[in-house]
């Protein structure tokens, strides 16, 4: 099933506004949560608030990688430039694990060391409660969109603020607790909780967007690829049918893919003819995984290809 065109001038404009807009969400949340920690004094209201920190540095840098990432191929870098997304990610997620420790730290202190005010929880619920909802609906627009263009800068950032919105429920779950129990030691439990979950995000993020700048071989696409290439060595036309394939190659960066394999055709075809059946195995995985597709031509040697018998006969 070919996917669906995206202009890439109009997909990175609206992946620019998007991050524009989370950066603005951030911002706006962090001063909503350090009000909320102002209020209570919560532990768990803090860890929460340093999050949105990471939020905010994060959104600053997404929106600069987007940019970058914008600009056109040259000379210096035939692929582009979107592999900064990847380093932007990687960095983000290197934030989070630094925010999980110093969450995780100030948690075991407040085992020790309360700092709760049980007075102003009912106020810190409710600024925590509207920040949770907010990050969860931005959350799930990023997620959206950035599955639809295949940018690891807006899925990372969909992630951080699902995560962050998460986080927010676990902290207004540790002070309902408090109000229920009488217990402060819920709070720095619960910011003990958000800084293990913090560490879990942040590993995901690090290990993805690691694995896409060297290069790791995404199994999808893989297996798409070498289904359209196996159904070309059966197919019923001689303008399509191809003798066999091997060294098949491809990576990604965002949308634009690259493909690089080897076709077998029989050795008693002109250049023309070669040139245009493997143009057209080009051309459908162009279509199902935009980019560039390059097919190198080799004479078949395989004695026993019926194929070969074909184009003879």
């Amino acid at each position: 099933m070919a996917r669906v065109g995206i202009n890439p001038a109009d997909a990175r404009r609206r992946e620019c506004t998007l991050a524009a807009w989370t950066l603005a969400l951030a911002i706006v949340i962090l001063g909503v949560k350090a009000a909320a920690w102002w209020f209570t004094r919560s532990t768990a209201l803090w860890s929460d608030a340093v999050e949105s920190i990471v939020n905010v540095i994060a959104g600053g840098m997404a929106l600069a990688s987007l940019a970058w990432a914008a600009r056109p191929a040259d000379e210096t870098h035939p692929y582009g430039h979107g592999r900064i997304e990847f380093v932007t990610a990687a960095f983000e997620g290197g934030m989070v694990l630094l925010a999980a420790a110093a969450i995780a730290i100030r948690g075991v202190e407040g085992l020790f060391a309360p700092t709760l005010d049980t007075g102003m929880i009912g106020r810190g619920l409710w600024l925590a409660g509207g920040t949770a909802v907010a990050n969860a609906l931005m959350g799930a627009w990023l997620m959206r969109d950035g599955a639809r263009s295949e940018s690891i800068v807006l899925r990372a950032a969909g992630v951080h603020l699902l995560t962050d919105a998460g986080s927010t429920v676990i902290g207004i779950a540790a002070l309902l607790l408090v109000q229920w129990t009488g217990q402060p030691v819920w709070d720095s439990i619960g910011a003990i909780a958000l800084g293990i979950g913090a560490l879990i995000a942040g590993i995901r993020l690090v290990r993805e967007a690691l694995g896409l700048l060297l290069d790791e071989s995404d199994a999808t696409e893989a297996r798409l690829i070498h289904d359209v290439l196996t159904r070309r060595t059966h197919a019923e036309s001689g303008e399509d049918r191809i003798c066999s394939f091997h060294k098949i190659r491809h990576r990604h960066v965002g949308r634009e893919h690259w493909i690089d394999f080897h076709v077998q055709l029989p050795a008693t075809l002109d250049l023309s003819t070669a040139h245009a059946i493997a143009t057209r195995a080009e051309d459908e995985l162009e279509s199902l995984l935009p980019g560039t597709a390059t097919a190198h031509v080799e004479p078949c040697k395989n004695p026993a290809c019926e194929r070969c018998a074909n184009a003879l006969s």
